[in-house]
């Protein structure tokens, strides 16, 4: 490709071999860092015993505060 003097032919075949290469050239993706999904504290499972769900001292009076709430939405609907 340095040459400076070339004839109408050999200008065309350069040409036509250049743009072999281009089409041939797959596009490029590139990717960035990604970041691992962060995940948030893991709260105690829920234990069912009969029918009965058992959980933690700390976390009973909440629990019935919550499942109170979700009976009169549900109720609502």
């Amino acid at each position: 490709m340095n040459k400076l003097e070339a004839t109408l032919e050999e200008v065309v075949n350069m040409l036509v071999v250049f743009e072999g290469t281009i089409k041939k050239d797959k596009p490029v993706l590139l990717m960035g860092s990604s970041s691992s999904a962060k995940k948030g504290p893991r709260r105690k499972s829920k234990k069912r015993l009969f029918g009965i769900r058992i959980t933690p001292p700390g976390q009973a009076a909440e629990e019935q505060k919550t499942d109170a709430g979700r009976r009169s939405i549900r109720k609502n609907q």
